[in-house]
């Protein structure tokens, strides 16, 4: 008993909130525990229909288009050791000496990431217009390949345009970027 009030609270408490013993017993009874189990089983049937629901109406493809811009992985994804393959072949270019290796490991390394963007449906013919294409945010290695992707112009458009071997390693690090994203490395 509270001495300031003159009330027993805890009588109020059992009187508001404590269930009767009529209901306690109420609740032991068979039929209220099936009707307890069968609401349960409805709300997970419940549940499992919106799953359902939502799956057919293609909010999952619906995501990755707005995300990412395609609903399609590379076609690499299903071969990741053939890329990786191809690009220590492309990366062994470097270790000739020559001149012209590093200008076709960069070529054969901007093939390779057209080729990917191609077979993930980006929009486009080349991969200058499907770098146009990817909207902010859905790549986050578009900066250094749209960079990667200019020293290749570059190469093919400038008669003397010339690489040193160091010039290689950073375009092919630019473009191992994108190709890390993109889960091939």
């Amino acid at each position: 008993m509270d001495p300031s009030y003159g009330i027993d609270l805890s009588g109020l408490w059992n009187i508001f909130f404590d269930l009767p013993a009529w209901w306690r017993g109420f609740e032991e009874l068979a039929i209220v525990r099936t009707l307890k189990f069968l609401l349960l089983v409805y709300i997970a049937v419940l549940f499992i229909d919106i799953a359902i629901m939502l799956s057919l109406r293609g909010v999952t493809r619906d995501l990755r288009v707005n995300l990412f811009g395609t609903d399609q992985r590379p076609i690499f994804i299903s071969r990741p050791r053939k890329a990786e393959r191809q690009w220590e072949e492309l990366y062994a270019r470097l270790e000739s000496g020559n001149v012209s290796q590093y200008k076709v490991a960069i070529l054969e390394a901007d093939a390779l990431a057209d080729k990917v963007m191609a077979s993930s449906k980006w929009a486009g013919s080349n991969l200058g217009e499907r770098i146009a294409s990817v909207r902010p945010g859905q790549v986050a290695s578009l900066s250094a390949l749209r960079e990667a992707h200019a020293i290749r112009n570059q190469i093919v458009n400038e008669e003397g345009f010339e690489v040193t071997r160091e010039e290689a390693e950073r375009v092919l690090g630019l473009y191992s970027q994108f190709l890390e994203e993109m889960e091939l490395l």
